[in-house]
Formats: structure tokens, C-alpha cells, sequence
């Protein structure tokens, strides 16, 4: 991977980003055109999507009656730095030593979560709050109704914006290892679903509950994190990872960088980072080594691809394509697909280690979108095979043209 210094370019440099139709919601990974097709049938109950759709209004009726919001605050356990603002995670596969009294410090066993980890930690939180924001954005959405605005609107300022109950825009103590440090590089992960809330986020324009002031102001949180991102040893350390963490990180600052319209960032990440993963990361018979060479070697693969298609539908906002990009010794984003697909289904014997229970329907939102991109006969064949002979919602409306 070359090695740039583009901090400061990165920061001084921005290019507005417009969305060409401006009836349609600012996002970035969810296909507007799709969106707009559920939206003007939400209301016929012969919809093809009329199930799907009752099923998100029940989802989203149940997070309001349930009321629960979530904070960083919301913990008895402050994180090292005393400061209960602070986000705080353990860094799940590290266990008590048992050789001593104390368990310090923490041993390693790859791929074996240590319970301990939501105990004390913010993750749960976090990815329930984004989460929950996209059911109810959603909702919001295709129904008009208010009430799921609201709500969203409720959770997000909580998290973000509240001066009780925000969180600091740092990961300075994610993913902590008892006994051998305050928090690591690695934690920066916890935060991979930011790229979700955007596009959540771009579905609530034009309700009365999330005005242009909150927007404005969760950019500003949003543009100090990124800069923390940029600046902060541990995104360095992110930013040069040979692995999955490396195309999360990518990931990450793409899509903060599009939702705060610093376009220069973007294709500055994309041609001298994301493009040379994909050099390093995607053997020519469409391996990714990094990832199989851990317990869960499935889940990894399966992820990390996830990670570079969300980031080629970002990036094609800015008419860049990733999707076939590959060098004279490496693979593309389709071949490590085609190297998975064999595998889906159980019927073939996975020959790499997965110690966890195989989740072949964790592969079929990347598989529905590699399908539309490419049209491989394949593809659409493993989907059939894994029972997806139709997308769901939540699948088509990821889909792209």
C-alpha cells in the first residue's frame, strides 16, 4: 500500500456533494430510485412488499412503546479516562489469564467472545440506537407518520447532541485489554455502522422533528470525529491495517466525509487506500487471506467484502467504480465473491477454520447487490439455494440500479 501523508490536504480541501435529484433523500448507500418505488406503494395492501412493510410500522410501533433511549452515560463503570462521556468497549477475544490471581493481564483466544464484554461496555448501546433509528426512519419514510421521526429524532440528540448525555467524538478506550492497555486501534471498529445512521439520518429530512439546525449540529459532531479519525494515532494504525479493520476504517471516513461534503477526503481515501486493499487484500482467485486466516473465517470473509461494496456504492456518488478494479496479482471484489459462493450452502465443506455456527444468510446482502451489479447466473443460483428467491425490503432497497 503506498504510504501518503494527506492529513492536511485532506482537511483544508471540500467539494460540495449534490444530490442530482433533489427530491430525493441525501443517502449514500440506500438506492433513492428504490426507495421512492416503496414509498408510493406503501399504502396498497396487494403491494409485493405489504408484509414486509407491516412488519417494519410493528417494529418501529414497539421501539416507540418500549420508550428506551441510549447513552454513553447510561453505565455504572466510567471508562479510564473518568470522563462517562467517553465511549467504552473490552476487546472481546482477550479472557482472564487463569494462571493468576488477578487474571492480569488478559490472554487471547481468537474468535471466543468473552461475556464480560457487555457487561461494562457501550457497544450493545451504540448499535441498538442505530439500529432502532433505522427502523424508525424507515417507517418515517414510507408512512409520513411523525411519530417515527420523533422518536429518531429523540435517540439521535440523546446520543450525540444532548450536553447530559452526548457522547465525545473519540474512541480513545474502545476495545481496552485488561492489564495491557486503556484502550486500542482496533475499537475503532465499534463505530463501522455510522455509514447505517447517515442514511437514516437522510430519511428524516423534511419532518418537523429534525429540523436543519440538528443537522447542522450533528455534522459539526460528526466532522470533529472524522478529524479525530484523521489525527489520532489509533486511526493512523486503523488506516495502514492489511485486513478487515483497514476497510472498515475506509468505510467509516468515506461516508463521514460525504455527509459533511469533504469530497476531496473521499477520493483521496479511495485512490491511495480502499483501491490498493483491494490490490493486498483479494488474491487472483478472489482469497482474502487476512481474513482466512482467523477462527471465523467465514464471517471475515463475508464481512470485509461487505465493507468494500458499501464503500463502491458511496463512492459512486462521486461517479468513481470500484467494482471491477484489480492488479496483475490480485483479484477484484467479484472474484472474492465468486471464491464464497461455492462455500454458501452447507452442501460444501468450508475448508478453513469457522468455530462459530455458519450463518450463510449473513452473505445475502452484499450477494443481492454483487447479483445487480454483475448479473452472474451463479449468484442469482446461491441465492435461490439460501431461500432468497426474492429481496426483502430491507435487501431492495439496498439494491442498486
Amino acid at each position: 500500500m503506498r504510504v501518503l501523508n494527506f492529513l492536511t490536504f485532506a482537511l483544508i480541501g471540500s467539494v460540495a456533494w449534490a444530490n442530482a435529484n433533489s427530491d430525493s433523500p441525501r443517502v449514500f448507500m440506500l438506492n433513492p430510485d428504490n426507495l421512492a418505488k416503496v414509498q408510493e406503494n406503501a399504502s396498497n395492501p396487494n403491494y409485493l412488499y405489504a408484509d414486509d412493510l407491516k412488519e417494519l410500522y410493528d417494529t418501529a410501533d414497539n421501539i416507540i412503546e418500549k420508550g428506551q433511549v441510549y447513552s454513553v452515560t447510561d453505565t455504572d463503570h466510567l471508562p479510564p479516562s473518568g470522563d462517562i462521556h467517553d465511549y467504552f468497549s473490552l476487546s472481546p477475544y482477550w479472557w482472564p489469564d487463569p494462571s493468576k490471581a488477578d487474571g492480569l493481564p488478559y490472554i487471547r483466544h481468537d474468535g471466543k467472545t468473552n461475556p464480560e464484554r457487555d457487561e461494562v461496555s457501550d457497544r450493545k448501546p451504540i448499535e441498538a440506537m442505530i439500529e432502532e433509528v433505522g427502523y424508525l426512519s424507515r417507517a418515517y419514510y414510507f408512512s409520513g407518520d411523525e411519530q417515527y421521526a420523533a422518536f429518531a429524532s429523540r435517540l439521535i440528540k440523546t446520543w450525540f447532541l444532548e450536553e447530559e448525555t452526548k457522547m465525545n467524538p473519540n474512541i480513545n478506550h474502545g476495545q481496552m485489554i485488561r492489564g495491557r492497555n486503556l484502550g486500542k486501534a482496533g475499537g475503532i471498529i465499534g463505530t463501522r455502522r455510522f455509514c447505517l445512521l447517515i442514511d437514516s439520518i437522510g430519511l428524516l429530512e423534511g419532518s418537523s422533528s429534525w429540523t436543519d439546525t440538528d443537522d447542522q449540529a450533528l455534522q459539526t459532531w460528526m466532522q470533529d470525529f472524522l478529524d479525530w479519525l484523521l489525527a489520532h494515532p489509533f486511526g493512523e494504525t486503523e488506516r495502514s491495517s492489511a485486513n478487515n479493520h483497514g476497510t472498515s476504517y475506509d468505510m467509516q471516513v468515506i461516508s463521514l466525509a460525504l455527509y459533511t461534503d469533504r469530497i476531496n477526503l473521499v477520493k483521496t481515501i479511495l485512490d491511495y487506500y480502499t483501491i490498493e486493499r483491494i490490490y493486498s487484500q483479494i488474491k487472483t482467485d478472489g482469497a482474502q487471506p487476512e481474513e482466512l486466516e482467523r477462527t471465523k473465517g467465514w464471517n471475515y470473509c463475508v464481512e470485509n467484502i461487505k465493507y468494500f461494496f458499501r464503500i463502491a456504492r458511496m463512492v459512486s456518488h462521486i461517479d468513481k467504480d470500484i467494482t471491477l478494479i484489480k492488479g496483475e496479482d490480485s483479484g477484484s471484489m467479484k472474484d472474492a465473491i465468486d471464491f464464497l459462493l461455492p462455500y454458501t450452502t452447507k452442501e460444501n465443506n468450508w475448508p478453513y477454520q469457522q468455530i462459530t455456527a455458519w450463518e450463510p444468510e449473513r452473505f445475502a446482502e452484499t450477494l443481492h447487490i454483487a447479483y445487480a451489479i454483475y448479473g452472474d447466473k451463479e449468484m442469482k443460483k446461491t441465492l435461490k439455494s439460501i431461500g432468497w428467491k426474492t429481496p426483502k425490503l430491507e435487501e431492495f432497497i439496498n439494491i442498486p440500479n
